[in-house]
């Protein structure tokens, strides 16, 4: 039994691969944040895992503000949109 757990913890992680391409996650969260002044400058999309779910991060490459959006990769739901730094 205790083989068994060892040999489990030793296997390398497989990274779970994103449904949503890059492209449509940005398509996504610039439809989200279409009123916001920094919603032309989101260009930075990340892919990770977030409380269980699957989901990208799409942010500005700003000084000072930035904005953030979460976006689950299995639906393609806005789950947030922020604004991050001083205002």
């Amino acid at each position: 039994m205790i083989r068994w757990l060892i040999e489990r913890l030793r296997r390398p992680r497989v990274a779970p691969q994103p449904r949503l391409s890059q492209r449509e996650v940005l398509e996504i969260a610039r439809s989200a944040c279409a009123s916001d002044a920094l919603c032309d400058h989101l260009s930075l999309a990340t892919f990770g895992e977030l409380s269980g779910r699957l989901v990208w991060t799409v942010s500005s490459a700003t000084i000072g503000q930035m904005l953030e959006v979460t976006v689950d990769d299995t639906s393609g739901e806005v789950l947030a949109v922020q604004r991050v730094g001083v205002r």
